[in-house]
């Protein structure tokens, strides 16, 4: 199989990346093999295009998405961002040149793409480009550079995220002096020192609201936390409610962060003022999402400390009553990533399902969750978007790197989108994915997966 990651919104503290690798294993698909003239090579798998997560335009008509290519001289890789109708039709190329574009966002009103890319000596920052055609103005010019953008529903702000030095952290302060003075030693003496390939630098990521018009942002998350923090599973960790008058967003107090998973969702007015906590379970509570009606929030919760991989559950807020309903605490698997239908009566969710990923939907009427039914299945459907009456998922199997497809609201399919990797597939020759059950420790129920080499002759022997 050709894995690829689907595209998290994350902090712009954390390099965002796509990783590409052959699976012989887990979430395949069986499908036919190809008839093709030679076996992949690790080039063929640096030449194909990661297509990234679908965002749809407001009136259900296209779905913008990134493509990254990645270049085998510089070991690094170029986003950019694509459109086609969600009718079907050919897709097009609405940003090019050496920069790269990504996280892509339509502005309520259907006439504006938000995106991130560093055009500039700015660096990373927010960017504005025409729907309907034309060059795109930057947004912002904030210091820490931005990321992230989420639109409120009435269009009246942008939430992004940003780098910006605390005041009154010590270590922020050393650091600060340290990067001042153009010295190449760090000095620690608490955790976090390094995330993956990123330096511990002193700088704090923070939430910040943008005028769309003029520009003009401000901080709603001073202070000497992260917020958001590093990610533990949740796909948004931030979002404006409908009419722009509340930030939710989550924020880790655990000190250190290294040592703990007690992330919380914490509500700030967009006009200002002290945040308050919405969450207080000890477990990680992330991806807090507003229904369009306002009256409730959606989120992710795991319940045990210090446990990433515990079972994630959507939890849902009554903003009116106050109260906290656990909606998928009978469904026996962790929900990935979800988005609210626009009558705010159900919840479109995905999760992993054997060795596939199911998109689900389930009823939510007076604050509780109905029966969960599932709308794909036989494929990994990693991402995805509501499209009118249908919706779009970032598909791949067996013999295909991820495309774009719109489906019908039963999970049929209406038409493949997009073929950016087609030419390239047709060269290649591709074994089917065979899947078997066997018994594994205790009496388990354990899926296997077996993929035969190109070729493949059954008379001789293999390794």
């Amino acid at each position: 199989m050709i894995c690829q990651l689907p595209f998290l919104h994350r902090a712009s503290r954390r390099r965002a990346f796509t990783a590409a690798f052959l699976l012989t294993a887990a979430f395949a698909v069986a499908a036919p093999a190809v008839s093709a003239q030679r076996p992949m090579t690790p080039e063929d798998l640096w030449a194909m295009g990661r297509v990234g997560a679908p965002v749809v335009s407001p009136d259900g008509r296209h779905v913008v998405y990134t493509v990254t290519r990645y270049d085998l001289e510089t070991d690094g890789g170029h986003p950019a961002l694509w459109i086609v109708p969600t009718a079907g039709g050919e897709a097009r190329q609405l940003t090019h040149g050496d920069a790269s574009s990504s996280s892509p966002a339509w502005s309520p009103d259907g006439r504006w793409i938000a995106f991130v890319s560093a055009r500039n000596d700015d660096g990373r920052q927010i960017w504005l480009l025409p729907a309907e055609g034309g060059e795109a103005r930057q947004l912002t010019s904030v210091e820490g550079g931005a990321g992230g953008p989420v639109w409120a529903d009435d269009g009246s702000l942008l939430a992004f995220t940003s780098e910006a030095w605390p005041e009154g952290d010590a270590l922020a302060e050393r650091m600060r002096r340290l990067s001042d003075s153009n010295a190449s030693a760090r000095i620690y003496d608490e955790l976090m020192v390094r995330h993956w390939d990123t330096w511990e630098d002193g700088m704090r990521s923070h939430v910040f609201v943008a005028d769309p018009e003029s520009g003009e942002a401000r901080d709603l998350t001073p202070g000497a936390y992260d917020s958001p923090p590093i990610g533990l599973g949740g796909f948004q960790d931030y979002d404006l409610a409908p009419d722009g008058s509340e930030l939710a967003f989550v924020r880790n107090t655990d000190v250190p962060t290294a040592v703990g998973t007690g992330n919380d969702i914490w509500l700030v007015s967009t006009g200002g003022g002290e945040p308050t906590l919405l969450t207080e379970s000890d477990g990680n509570d992330v991806a807090p999402q507003y229904s369009p009606d306002g009256r409730w929030i959606a989120y992710l919760a795991q319940e045990r400390p210090g446990f990433e991989a515990d079972r994630t559950v959507l939890v849902l807020y009554d903003r009116e009553a106050g109260t906290h309903t656990p909606l998928t605490a009978d469904f026996d698997r962790s929900v990935q990533s979800f988005e609210w239908s626009a009558d705010s009566r159900t919840i479109w969710f995905n999760a992993q399902h054997e060795m596939w990923v199911r998109v689900y939907r389930m009823p939510v009427a007076n604050g509780q969750g109905g029966e969960v039914t599932p709308v794909t299945a036989g494929a990994y459907d990693g991402a995805f978007a509501l499209a009118g009456d249908g919706l779009v998922v970032a598909r791949q199997e067996a013999h295909m790197p991820t495309e774009m497809f719109a489906l019908h609201r039963d999970g049929t399919i209406r038409t493949q989108l997009t073929r950016t990797n087609a030419r390239l597939m047709s060269e290649l020759s591709l074994q089917p994915v065979e899947t078997f059950w066997f018994e594994g420790a205790e009496g388990d129920r354990v899926q296997g997966f077996l993929v035969k080499p190109p070729d493949f002759d059954p008379s001789r022997s293999w390794p």
